[in-house]
């Protein structure tokens, strides 16, 4: 079935299946009586060394067909370990009598194969061996690897290259998440938004009896979540494949979904949505709007005296024929509050990377100037030092090196005063600075359950060994540290869960110095931390062009 919305062609679930099994190979959804996941009366343990004997949490969990699930929770350890239980990657005492996964069982396949997890948290460690990676590459594709096409992912992800008709059916399927356009592009060209709906569709792609989604909503546009959610609704039907979500604690949960497993102060508690949802009373789609302003900054008056930080005009960047921004003109002063705003691919991240000088196409604009001073002649690295960053390139890249060369939580939040990403052994005044932010941020200020032990040694955990939404937390201090004159917040709220983010906000609204400027970009309009009345400035792109609002 083809359905029509908005002048546009959408593939239903049924019909993706359809596609799927006639290009690729057959497979055919369980009975209505099979048990999809069985974990009876068990215990969680992590496999590290340290947690190797004490239990994570205890669960009694079954999903029978025809169930629809999500994993509601807030941001830590909880949360992040009933995700890996789903992937295989704890210890369950005791173990299952016929696995976690029995219909699999009972089909005589590996799970290894058939369940398939897409996580946005952070790269596959392995790619980088944990090393930062330079993420500036991806704007213009300048290495060989680089080039890799969004069709050639797709291909060489079934195995088929060389096939028209399973090109053929690459395009017709990336119809369904709007990617068809996008098909010819280097994959390291898409924007987040973009690159998370591509992970997605390769994930359906390679056929999984279950898909584990975590937060597959985060960094996608309003436009794009009802349509992912309603392609998922469809597959989920047909149980081809089984979906399973992980969804922020304050995120709506789809009226389709049934049942929920809730992650709070260190239980699990399964069962149906309403039985679940009634013992968490702040869950509200509206949530975080709700989030009292109760003390606003000193509003902020458009003032053409104050000195200027950023200085755009007709500011272009193209692919060849490719045209990404075109005449952006834009000026951010002193004490400003920005929010900048456009659909996934709009060229949000191009125009940010133009101001913190990562394009290299900031060498070559007619007027850019950054505090006051022709970028030309300004040094990226002093950049960097000016302006305090957060953003999904930023997170991936960081290092999340383990053992003795792994950064610590501390050491993380210190490459913030060079704009380094390497140890630096810092000053007496800078370790003062870094105590003070973990203070006002940390754990004492949103954990549920704050143990004396896990906040105390908060500060020197392994930054690679924490939980998205902190890791989030921490990338957001390092911006932070040095009070930089700039702030660019681009998603820094992703993978955090509700109190983390009133935290953090409040912060942001009340200990932000006054000259000090701040330029938010988020697709959840109301997590910005400043509300009209704060004189917000606004500015929007579309299709690579921009306007002041």
């Amino acid at each position: 079935m083809v359905r029509r919305a908005k002048g546009i062609d959408i593939l239903t679930g049924r019909n993706f299946n359809a596609i799927l099994n006639r290009s690729f190979y057959s497979s055919s959804a369980p009975g209505r009586d099979v048990t999809v996941l069985n974990i009876p009366s068990a215990s969680i343990f992590r496999f590290s060394a340290l947690d190797a004997n004490k239990p994570v949490f205890s669960l009694d969990w079954t999903i029978r067909n025809g169930e629809s699930w999500v994993l509601v929770g807030s941001a830590g350890q909880a949360k992040a370990a009933l995700l890996e239980t789903l992937k295989g990657q704890t210890r369950i005492v005791p173990p299952p009598p016929c696995g976690v996964w029995p219909f699999l069982s009972k089909l005589g396949v590996d799970p290894i194969e058939h369940v398939r997890s897409v996580s946005f948290a952070q790269r596959p460690r392995a790619a980088t061996g944990g090393e930062f990676y330079n993420y500036s590459a991806r704007y213009g594709a300048v290495r060989e690897g680089d080039k890799v096409t969004l069709m050639q992912y797709f291909v060489e992800s079934v195995g088929c290259e060389g096939s028209k008709d399973i090109v053929s059916t690459i395009v017709r399927l990336a119809e369904s998440l709007e990617l068809q356009t996008l098909l010819n592009l280097p994959l390291v060209a898409l924007s987040n938004g973009q690159t998370r709906r591509a992970r997605i569709l390769k994930a359906l792609l390679l056929k999984p009896k279950v898909l584990v989604l975590d937060e597959p909503l985060t960094g996608l546009d309003v436009h794009h979540r009802p349509r992912l959610m309603s392609l998922l609704e469809e597959l989920h039907r047909t149980s081809n494949p089984h979906i399973i979500m992980s969804l922020r604690i304050q995120d709506p949960v789809p009226a389709w979904i049934t049942h929920v497993a809730l992650v709070q102060g260190g239980r699990v508690l399964t069962g149906p949505k309403s039985d679940i949802l009634a013992n968490l009373e702040c869950h509200s789609p509206s949530s975080i709007s709700s989030i009292p302003k109760e003390t606003p900054i000193k509003p902020l008056r458009i003032d053409s005296q104050r000195p200027t930080l950023v200085d755009l005009q007709n500011i272009n960047v193209a692919y060849h024929d490719r045209h990404i921004l075109r005449d952006i003109t834009w000026t951010i002063r002193e004490g400003e509050r920005w929010l900048l705003r456009g659909a996934n691919g709009s060229g949000k991240t191009t125009l940010l990377s133009i101001i913190t000088g990562d394009h290299p196409q900031s060498y070559t604009q007619a007027h850019l100037h950054l505090f006051g001073i022709p970028r030309k002649r300004l040094a990226t690295p002093e950049i960097a030092r000016r302006i305090g960053t957060s953003s999904p390139e930023l997170f991936n890249a960081f290092p999340r090196r383990t053992g003795p060369q792994g950064l610590t939580v501390r050491d993380a939040i210190g490459t913030g005063f060079d704009g380094i990403f390497t140890y630096r052994k810092p000053t007496a005044e800078q370790s003062a600075k870094v105590d003070a932010l973990l203070d006002n941020l940390g754990p004492t200020r949103w954990s549920e359950s704050p143990k004396p032990s896990v906040i105390a040694d908060f500060g020197e955990r392994l930054f690679a060994n924490l939980p998205a939404g902190e890791q989030s937390l921490v990338i957001l201090l390092r911006a932070l540290v040095t009070e930089p004159q700039l702030l660019i917040l681009d998603e820094a709220f992703s993978g955090m869960d509700e109190r983390m983010i009133e935290v953090v906000s409040k912060y942001l609204r009340e200990r932000l110095r006054p000259t000090q400027s701040v330029v938010w970009v988020s697709h959840w309009d109301a997590e910005a931390p400043w509300s009209e009345s704060d004189d917000v400035l606004k500015y929007t792109l579309d299709k690579g062009q921009g306007r002041q609002s």
